[in-house]
């Protein structure tokens, strides 16, 4: 059985596109996890589905933006620790630092992480909807996020989103939007 790994791997939604540098980046707000690359988006709870159960350092990372590269090395840690301007991972090979990102417009200005909630759809907009198409890529890119392949989708109406949830849990889901194929 594999060692389960500090954090998922939820940097796998976050975007390459360099027009868009804020979402290259894991948003952390009220304990969870964001990640998002336009298409789809993923939200883990961090108490519930990463081996951080110390409330002080969840707490601390509020309101902090975490690049992807960084994510992706923090999974590989034993454990961390947060101070006001960076995280500390400890890793076999010692203590690694890694200040919070601070990403910036062309006018000098701090970016914003983009509206998520504005996305996820209320339970009462759930509708029936004939037929609708996925790209298996984005799909695939979910399932290694959350760390499962047994995924429910739940449709909220036709161009509306999908949310995504593991079977066992209700506490991390992803966000992805169908392809409309009427055309």
């Amino acid at each position: 059985m594999a060692k389960q790994k500090l954090l998922k791997p939820i940097h796998l939604a976050c975007s390459d596109d360099d027009m868009r540098p804020i979402l290259q980046h894991i948003y952390i707000d009220k304990g969870c996890a964001i990640a998002t690359n336009g298409n789809i988006m993923v939200k883990s709870d961090l108490m519930e589905n990463s081996l951080i159960n110390d409330q002080q350092i969840v707490d601390s990372l509020e309101g902090k933006l975490i690049h992807k590269d960084v994510w992706k090395d923090l999974i590989k840690a034993a454990r961390i620790t947060v101070s006001e301007d960076k995280i500390n991972a400890y890793t076999s090979g010692g203590v690694i630092e890694y200040p919070f990102a601070e990403p910036m417009g062309e006018d000098g200005k701090p970016l914003r992480y983009p509206n998520y909630n504005t996305i996820i759809p209320p339970d009462s907009a759930k509708q029936e909807v004939a037929e609708f198409g996925l790209s298996s890529e984005l799909f695939a890119i979910i399932g290694k996020a959350l760390k499962t392949d047994r995924l429910k989708c739940v449709l909220n109406g036709r161009n509306k989103a999908i949310c995504v949830t593991p079977i066992d849990t209700y506490e991390e889901f992803a966000i992805i939007m169908p392809i409309d194929v009427s055309l």
